[in-house]
């Protein structure tokens, strides 16, 4: 300003005097910040674009924080370094997000869905500029907003499972987390070996179930229903080595990408959790009218190893018990299952139905069995019930059926007349003055009649079913 000319900056063998120097250093005290950032689900980069040149080596990821808004709701601080990309101090710093942390940030469903959802915040030591200066911080409350964002675009895979037949459920386990609400267990089938083409291999297709997540989004228990399990258990070959195959779309991940379908040749091969619990008979049902046992178990059981003769009837389950009936046999039709339908025997029907103090109603009908009464699928025997912890019948239906006179046998010889019933009778209900013989079938003027007289006695056979009467 004051016309003085400026002196020639010259080599540096010409000797310049000191007080002409101009020059005064001003180091770069200036913090560097970031101005923007993008991120890519997919390939799992992270760039990072700064206001000026930084220090590469002195980066550290695990200084950032993902937020899902100013006022977040959700957040997740990097915990495992990643894989750093560039290597060299320029404006741009990328490298990629761990694994561990991806997957928990997929977890979480309004974190990183989107540019809308996706902000950083950063502490000061995330990295220094070429002068050593540290960041400016980036406070929650302040987060900066993704200016790039691609949506993970890769499907989920299932990396194994597990049938647990003691707990009744599968375990399925991917390699990132997926939406519980999009699983279709009807996209599943279980196979007793990896080549479905051969007929020697046995599948079954799951009919339904509910899921719950277990651990994380990773893993989905589906806890099977009984019918499944009945059909699997049943099915030796699927119960004893276990491949799976499912449909396209049985799962979809948090981005909604579908699962890929695994094909026949690629059935995927699961690992077998045994039942080693014995089952239990949990209630029974007696229809005396049809002559029934209907028996339930709360686990399947195989109806061929049923020996009905282990089956007591008890008219109270104490010690202090006055009366019971054990089975001298008994029938069923039922398959192997949850459900065990029993036939009585006419004999053994007979003398319950003629035993007043048992099996008449709900509070004298009680059941005890030892463990030889039934097995399940593996061969483990019920869990027995004793006369002081038996169970009560649940549901109890009296004989309502009119007997009938099936035939009689008149003996003049003896003198006795035979009456055979189609069940048991009571004998102090029968009056032999109601008994009337014809000469004929056909009713006519020509036609003899006879009443019996209460002059003549009756006994009732052992059985009950048969009324011998002695003529007058």
């Amino acid at each position: 300003m004051a016309n003085n000319a400026v002196i020639k900056v010259i080599d540096d063998t010409v000797s310049i005097p000191v007080s002409q120097y101009a020059m005064i250093f001003v180091p770069d005290s200036v913090n560097p910040s970031i101005i923007a950032f993008s991120i890519d689900l997919t390939t799992q980069s992270i760039i990072l674009t700064f206001d000026e040149a930084v220090d590469v080596s002195t980066f550290d990821s695990l200084q950032i924080t993902f937020v899902n808004s100013r006022n977040y709701s959700q957040l997740h601080m990097l915990t495992t370094a990643g894989n750093l990309l560039s290597i060299e101090d320029w404006i741009y710093i990328e490298f990629l997000i761990s694994n561990e942390d991806l997957q928990i940030i997929k977890h979480m469903e309004v974190l990183a869905t989107g540019v809308n959802d996706t902000y950083i915040s950063v502490t000061s030591s995330l990295i220094n500029d070429l002068n050593q200066n540290t960041l400016n911080p980036i406070r929650i409350n302040n987060a900066l907003m993704a200016s790039s964002y691609q949506r993970d675009s890769i499907s989920p895979q299932l990396i194994e499972f597990v049938l647990n037949l003691q707990e009744y459920h599968l375990l399925l386990t991917f390699d990132e987390p997926v939406k519980l609400n999009t699983t279709r267990p009807t996209y599943i089938s279980l196979l007793s070996t990896s080549d479905v083409s051969t007929s020697l291999t046995s599948i079954y297709t799951i009919t339904g179930g509910s899921f719950i997540y277990s651990s994380n989004k990773n893993v989905i228990q589906l806890n099977l229903t009984p019918g499944d399990i009945r059909e699997i258990k049943v099915n030796p070959e699927i119960s004893s080595s276990v491949f799976m195959l499912f449909r396209q779309n049985m799962v979809q991940d948090m981005s909604n990408n579908p699962i890929i379908a695994l094909s026949n040749n690629s059935a995927l091969i699961g690992t077998i959790i045994l039942d080693a619990i014995s089952p239990a008979l949990v209630q029974f049902d007696m229809n005396l009218d049809k002559g029934t046992l209907t028996l339930t178990f709360d686990d399947v059981v195989s109806a061929g190893s049923l020996i009905s003769q282990q089956i007591t009837l008890l008219n109270t389950s104490s010690l202090l018990y006055s009366t019971f009936y054990t089975l001298n046999g008994g029938t069923s039709s039922s398959s192997d299952g949850y459900i065990i339908v029993v036939n009585i025997l006419y004999t053994d029907l007979n003398a319950l139905k003629g035993n007043q103090a048992l099996a008449t109603h709900v509070n004298n009908t009680w059941i005890v069995h030892p463990r030889e009464l039934i097995q399940d699928e593996r061969g483990l025997y019920v869990f027995p019930h004793s006369n002081i912890d038996g169970i009560r019948v649940t549901s109890f239906t009296p004989d309502i059926t009119t007997p009938v006179l099936i035939r009689y046998v008149i003996d003049m010889n003896e003198g006795i007349v035979y009456l055979d019933f189609s069940e048991t009778v009571k004998s102090d209900t029968f009056n032999v003055t109601n008994i009337l013989f014809q000469s004929s079938y056909m009713i006519n003027s020509s036609v003899l009649f006879h009443r019996l007289s209460n002059q003549s006695t009756h006994t009732i056979d052992i059985n009950d079913v048969t009324i011998n009467i002695t003529l007058a």
